[in-house]
């Protein structure tokens, strides 16, 4: 009598890399109860590749202990958020992973303490096959004598991180011993022992995104960074750090004014003979698009764009958004721009209203296509009628390609480079900085955002009293 077979197993046949994935996503709790599931799931949780503990809210200090020791394979990733309160953890727990994870040759390490800042065991740097390294909320011990470095590492993000003992050089040391760095983020680090006339230097041959994100004046400074492609700057001087930047393909900069900080001053007087002995032949060479948001159409901000519509020989698009607090209208703001010069015949002027979709920076997104009253209309398509005779020279002129809407959305007009949209936007005020005479032929992108801050694109500075560039 033939035996009964039971019916075939179908998760067994799901490939190791899918089943990883399918576990990954779960609660660790969730994970060791789909033993129950299948033979092949069966005690699959002890030999997983990574193990990703920030999913699982509730665990405990215990449990870590439990999946470590349970372990039957080597751990390459690890990844975990400590939410419980101090009580609940204990540092000398955190020092006994550290150990295992370095002697398991773990490549991907990514730890939060937000409620607890641990100082972490110097056995960090054991381990020497890192590829990635995150930390949040915790403070960084030296580096030992003899530390070879981390020669694989591509990947660092220091965010609300403590570094004690002249900590300017501790971090520039770490990114120097890491050849292949590649994306490197400084976030809120607090730079224990470190002025902003301290001597330090970043030096990164393979870096490609930079992020600086500080609340106090760093010291140190950025030696070339020759295959940067993004910097994301923020801080009271940051400034500085543009000079190694040259290569920079997208720049978002964001940086407090001096003008809150000044008793009695309204304004910032921009040198323009300062700053056009500055320029060079490949200042804005590459820049293809900028962003202005919260912009109050002061002076010094209207100058600026002027600045940029006439050095930028291959800007396409240049998008404006209008603060609560402008001091014109939108149609007023459309109708002066119009009459700039520019040096890019495709260079286009919109005027964006809050939540209009920009391709080029897609975390902001549109409901519908802006639109222009008659009058408005009317008035733009006159002076572009009155200008018709005179379109011989683009850099002149300005004349060029962009669209004006009607109410309906269609185009009723070629106007001046300016494809009018609604508003939204802020306050300027520009100022050479002799101090660092800085070039950037190689930026395409500059987003700036609303609050006080201080641009610097190439030779230029300028003063915002509500701006910033993010």
């Amino acid at each position: 009598m033939a035996t009964k077979q039971g019916a075939p197993d179908a998760l067994f046949s799901l490939p190791l890399d899918v089943l990883d994935n399918i576990l990954s996503r779960l609660h660790i709790y969730e994970v060791v109860r789909t033993s129950a599931l299948s033979r092949a799931w069966r005690r699959r949780w002890a030999a997983l590749p990574s193990v990703d503990l920030a999913r699982s809210p509730g665990i405990s200090e215990p449990d870590v202990d439990a999946i470590l020791l349970r372990r039957s394979a080597a751990l390459r990733t690890f990844r975990l958020v400590a939410r419980a309160r101090k009580g609940t953890w204990s540092v000398d727990a955190l020092h006994h992973w550290l150990l295992y994870l370095s002697r398991s040759g773990v490549q991907a390490l990514d730890l939060s303490f937000p409620e607890l800042r641990f100082r972490l065991h110097p056995c960090l740097f054991s381990c020497g096959e890192l590829t990635s390294l995150a930390l949040n909320s915790c403070r960084l011990p030296p580096a030992p004598s003899g530390f070879a470095g981390f020669p694989n590492l591509k990947t660092l993000r220091l965010e609300d991180v403590d570094v004690p003992r002249h900590g300017g050089k501790e971090v520039a040391a770490l990114i120097a011993a890491s050849p292949l760095l590649e994306d490197l983020g400084l976030l809120a680090v607090k730079l224990i022992g470190d002025g902003p006339d301290e001597e330090w230097v970043i030096r990164a041959p393979n870096l490609r995104n930079l992020t600086m994100v500080c609340e106090t004046a760093f010291g140190g400074r950025v030696e070339d960074l020759p295959r940067l492609d993004e910097g994301r700057l923020f801080g009271p001087n940051c400034a500085k750090f543009l000079a190694g930047m040259s290569q920079v393909t997208k720049l978002d900069f964001f940086c407090n004014c001096m003008l809150g900080c000044t008793e009695g001053a309204k304004e910032f007087e921009a040198n323009d003979k300062f700053l056009n002995a500055q320029l060079t032949d490949d200042m804005f060479v590459k820049l293809h698009v900028v962003q202005l948001k919260n912009i109050a159409c002061v002076r010094n901000e209207m100058h600026f764009m002027e600045f940029v519509l006439s050095k930028a020989r291959l800007l396409r698009k240049l998008y404006v958004r209008l603060s609560f607090y402008a001091i014109c209208s939108n149609e007023e703001a459309v109708i002066d721009i119009a009459e700039y010069p520019r040096t890019s015949s495709d260079a286009e002027i919109i005027f964006m209203e809050c939540g209009i979709d920009c391709p080029e920076f897609p975390e902001l997104t549109a409901p519908h296509q802006p639109i222009l009253n008659s009058s408005l209309i009317q008035l733009l398509m006159l002076k572009a009628m009155l200008r018709q005779g005179d379109i011989t020279d683009p850099v002149s002129n300005g004349v060029g390609n962009a669209h004006v809407y009607s109410e309906e959305g269609h185009i009723v007009n070629h106007v001046a480079n300016v494809n009018a949209d609604s508003p939204e936007g802020h306050v300027w005020d520009r100022e050479a900085t002799d101090s660092h005479p800085i070039v950037h032929g190689s930026v395409s992108a500059v987003q700036i955002w609303s609050r006080p801050c201080l641009l610097v694109v190439g030779a230029l500075a300028v003063f915002c009293d509500y701006t910033s560039i993010f």
